[in-house]
């Protein structure tokens, strides 16, 4: 009668799947601390005078800044008025620690009411970033506050 092979003994098969599971402990360490670190971060900001950032043609003016260390992408930016629909603008590729600044023509209603608005860059997550929680900001415009539109 053949002897069996030593693979196929109970303690040789739960030393194997011992082993596996050592591996794969060790594998899902490995992945759970990779860091965020040298990659791209985009962040809208508004340009001052933060209550009506708009310029003399009453186009609303911000920033979008990349705040991390690798380039960043061409994406999408949007802002949404109040109830209308998005606006989308492109936003070309970004170096590391450079900025651009972009505009969208205020809506009408905007011109003799308080508009409220909130800015989203990399709308549909295409750059992967070392933050993800800054890709927003909010505010208004009360053209009443505008008296010196930026030059």
């Amino acid at each position: 009668m053949d002897s069996p092979s030593k693979e196929f003994l109970p303690g040789s098969r739960l030393r194997n799947l011992s082993q596996r599971a050592l591996l794969l402990l060790v594998s899902l360490s490995l992945v759970g601390s990779i860091s965020c670190a040298g990659r791209a971060d985009l962040a809208p900001s508004l340009v001052q005078p933060a209550s009506c950032p708009i310029d003399p043609e009453k186009r609303l003016v911000f920033t979008v800044s990349n705040l991390g260390e690798k380039l960043a992408r061409a994406t999408s930016t949007t802002v949404q008025y109040d109830d209308l629909p998005l606006i989308h603008l492109a936003t070309r590729p970004i170096a590391k620690n450079q900025s651009q600044t972009l505009s969208f023509r205020l809506p009408d209603h905007c011109l003799q009411s308080t508009c409220r608005f909130e800015i989203q860059v990399d709308f549909k997550e295409e750059v992967v970033e070392s933050d993800e929680g800054n890709n927003q900001v909010r505010g208004k415009c009360v053209l009443a506050d505008c008296s010196q539109p930026l030059q």
